[in-house]
């Protein structure tokens, strides 16, 4: 099924399209437990969004790739796309996905005891994303 979309959208020339189809076969791949295949689809996904301007998109995708980066022991590395991530959904996203990345990158902080930081993005979180 993914192969239908991805072969569709190249043939439209859609890479709005293919950032968002890139990004979910991310997903399924990190599900699946193929960190490798994850983190070169979500390096995709990210070059895609960036060079069409599909702010939606590079938010799935930077926020799936720091997941994935977590699961691999990379804490730091997920910090910097939870900070990429924010700064863009404070910058451009709805007020419920800015709560929503940042309750992500709050999580990630926690897990790596840093606590106040943690709470503090939580806070900022809970009070709209500002």
């Amino acid at each position: 099924m993914a192969k239908v979309g991805r072969d569709e959208a190249r043939r439209l020339g859609d890479e709005r399209l293919l950032s968002h189809i890139a990004d979910t076969e991310a997903q399924i791949a990190f599900a699946s437990g193929d960190v490798k295949a994850a983190d070169a689809l979500c390096d995709e996904a990210i070059d895609l969004a960036d060079r069409t301007g599909n702010n939606k998109a590079l938010l799935d995708a930077l926020t799936t790739k720091a997941r994935v980066a977590m699961a691999s022991d990379r804490g730091d590395a997920a910090l910097a796309l939870y900070e990429r991530a924010g700064a863009t959904a404070r910058s451009v996203g709805p007020a419920s996905r800015r709560r929503e990345v940042l309750g992500a990158w709050a999580d990630a902080l926690a897990k790596l005891g840093r606590h106040d930081q943690a709470y503090e993005l939580m806070r900022e979180a809970m009070q709209g994303g500002r």
